[in-house]
């Protein structure tokens, strides 16, 4: 939130860059903010008006279209990490992806937010499956009854029906890898198993084309190789 002092508001006539936080509203084409008023309203009708920061870069205020209506934290929607995250789409459980990977990664923040509020310390999942039409999404967050600390437990009916199982995805207490039991629900539904760490990492385990579960030691090895770190962005 910003509030106006018209007492420190830069001149409208000051060319160098400066924080000019009077210029924010829109109306009719011009931007109401040029008389520095001291009380600004944002009425329906109105929209965000760029306005230049110290650096001299241009930004743009916008307000969530559902408000407060969302939850009070206005935040959740990237687990409190606005910095490092977005959702400029407003996408949420549901909604639909271009790819799995898409939709595990829209879904950490949430996972994660999940697991650093629960006073139990424990893992949160969500299922991920592919729609009628091709696109991707992923169900809402569950966790296991058990805690503390207790490992999420997959649940791939958590899909609605008349789509198909695409993987599951899990929030970890701590960074590192997959565990034995992550490997091994992905080997047996035949479906790809993503995690993300405390510093909002997504990582993707692949069973395909495995070899068969004989040895385990060489078959954990194997399992170890496939993993791979998602790069955040390219979704649209």
């Amino acid at each position: 939130m910003v509030a106006l002092n018209p007492d420190y508001a830069p001149s409208k006539t000051l060319t160098r860059p400066e924080n000019r936080v009077g210029d924010f509203f829109w109306q009719g084409g011009h931007c109401v903010g040029k008389n520095r008023l001291a009380s600004r309203i944002v009425t329906r009708g109105k929209s965000g008006c760029g306005y230049k920061t110290a650096s001299g870069r241009t930004f743009w205020l916008s307000r969530d279209p559902i408000a407060e209506n969302g939850g009070l934290n206005l935040y959740a929607y990237v687990g409190n990490n606005p910095i490092n995250y977005w959702d400029r789409l407003g996408l949420a459980p549901g909604d639909p992806f271009s790819s799995a990977d898409c939709a595990a990664k829209d879904a950490s923040p949430r996972l994660n937010d999940l697991l650093r509020n629960d006073p139990e310390n424990r893992e949160y999942g969500t299922t991920l499956y592919e729609n009628s039409d091709g696109t991707f999404s992923y169900s809402e967050p569950y966790k296991n009854s058990t805690g503390p600390s207790s490992e999420v437990t997959p649940q791939p009916d958590a899909r609605p029906s008349g789509t198909d199982l695409a993987g599951y995805h899990h929030s970890h207490q701590t960074t590192g890898g997959f565990s034995g039991g992550d490997f091994a629900n992905g080997y047996w539904d035949k479906v790809p198993v993503y995690m993300t760490d405390p510093s909002e990492n997504t990582y993707k385990f692949d069973p395909d084309g495995m070899s068969k579960f004989e040895d385990i030691d060489k078959w954990l090895q194997e399992a170890r190789d496939r993993e791979t770190k998602l790069q955040p962005g390219g979704c649209k």
